[in-house]
């Protein structure tokens, strides 16, 4: 019984981690190595700097872009 309930905690705790993650955006390079993965075209991946700075690039381009029509 014990063990059924330290699983349980640790499944709700993996869960709200990953939950929490997704909402911040914190694992979006994770999320972008598994599509790459998924798609298995040869494309190799880029660095996380470098894509932690694509997207800084591709906010501040929504942001500046916003009143431009």
């Amino acid at each position: 019984m014990l063990d059924l309930l330290t699983d349980l905690l640790w499944w709700c705790t993996d869960r709200t981690w990953r939950g929490l993650r997704m909402l911040s955006g914190d694992d979006a390079y994770d999320r972008y190595l598994a599509n790459l993965e998924r798609r298995d075209d040869g494309t190799t991946p880029i660095s996380r700097g470098a894509f932690h700075a694509q997207q800084l690039d591709r906010k501040w381009e929504r942001i500046f872009g916003c009143g431009r029509g």
